[in-house]
């Protein structure tokens, strides 16, 4: 039984293991050519993945794009474990993943909202993907003398769900389809090296498609000075407004920065070198976590000092029942009174880590958790 006409009835037994999909007749393989469409390999048994995309009548929707991605949790991103494929006129296609494990298969296509489910190669039941009608966002980035802003990255952040939308870049008109999305407040963030961060709301009242402009800026600017725990300075010591790696700014010998292209909103500066533990404006006026910093755009705020920790590490080992080291298992460290998490590591072949360097506002007591075991 063919996929369409087993999802179309109901379900039921799922279709044998040697049932295949195909998009055109079959042919000897012998026969077959790099031009032909059915020119591949011998399909492998668990590394691929068939599915169909619908739309909300349960009509089949072809020439949507379709990837997966699996989590890596050593560096903590998503990455993408085989080649797109796109579905054809049936809504049909097979997916090879390099994976045996669960992964994410997501879905795009233009006018609808990107679906994604979670499926294993393992499984013999097709998955079935959703596309809903939404609104396509297209934005246009200028400066602020209404020129196109090339290559600046577009970010869309569903208020109403709490989840991004992805990332894309503008083209040389500055011009780019952000994203297809369901009616609601929709963040959008513009970001370029040499203008200011800019983040803007936006409400999308119904299907109908949309259109952005945005103006960036060059920003204000900060200064001060990063200092060891010890009141030195600190030269070479990287200042960064909190969770933004696009603009930093490097101490000089006696420790003196100066942060320009600051979005014109609060924010928090914080500071890394070499041998310390990160540091952030607020410590010199003994509060635990960052203190924000309000910047006009032109304006420059001076005196944002920053003082950096010592330097802490946490060393462990993540042993079984009979003692023996567990290998690739990724480990955190919380507790409170932590400027940083120090990231994620995973165990080496032994089971041992090393977090840091971490800093510390004050003793405490910290928590080690193991995040895949």
């Amino acid at each position: 039984m063919g996929l369409l006409a087993w999802l179309l009835a109901g379900g039921g037994d799922a279709p044998e293991r040697g049932d295949r999909l195909v998009t055109a007749p079959e042919q000897d393989p012998a026969t077959k050519t790099a031009t032909d469409p059915e020119a591949v390999e011998v399909p492998e048994a668990g590394k691929y993945i068939e599915g169909i995309l619908l739309d909300e009548a349960k009509k089949p929707v072809a020439d949507g794009r379709v990837v997966a991605r699996e989590f890596d949790r050593i560096h903590w991103k998503w990455n993408e474990v085989g080649a797109e494929v796109r579905s054809d006129r049936d809504g049909k296609f097979r997916l090879r993943v390099d994976s045996e494990f669960w992964v994410q298969v997501r879905a795009h296509h233009p006018g609808y909202q990107r679906a994604e489910e979670y499926a294993s190669p393992r499984q013999e039941k097709p998955v079935e993907l959703i596309l809903k009608r939404g609104a396509a966002v297209t934005v246009i980035v200028q400066d602020p003398d209404l020129k196109p802003v090339a290559k600046a990255k577009v970010s869309l952040f569903d208020r109403e769900e709490g989840e991004s939308l992805g990332e894309v870049l503008t083209d040389a008109q500055g011009r780019v389809l952000a994203g297809v999305v369901a009616p609601g407040r929709v963040l959008v963030t513009i970001n370029h090296p040499g203008f200011a961060l800019l983040k803007a709301d936006h409400v999308i009242e119904n299907l109908d498609p949309v259109v952005v402009e945005m103006r960036l800026d060059r920003g204000g600017a900060i200064e001060g000075r990063v200092l060891s725990p010890d009141g030195d300075p600190v030269p070479g010591a990287r200042v960064h407004p909190q969770n933004d790696d696009v603009r930093v700014a490097i101490a000089d010998d006696t420790g003196a920065y100066r942060l320009e292209n600051v979005g014109s909103f609060e924010v928090r500066i914080v500071a890394e070198a070499d041998g310390f533990g990160p540091g952030h404006f607020g410590r010199l006026l003994g509060w635990g976590r960052a203190v924000p910093v309000l910047v006009e755009s032109g304006e420059t705020v001076r005196g944002i000092d920053i003082a950096l920790s010592a330097a802490s590490y946490v060393r462990g080992r993540i042993v079984d029942r009979e003692k023996n080291g567990i290998e690739g298992l990724m480990v955190q460290v919380g507790g409170r009174g932590i400027l940083n998490e120090g990231g994620r590591v995973p165990t080496d072949t032994e089971g041992r880590f090393e977090i840091g360097p971490l800093g510390l506002t004050k003793a405490t007591k910290l928590s080690v958790t193991s995040v895949s075991y």
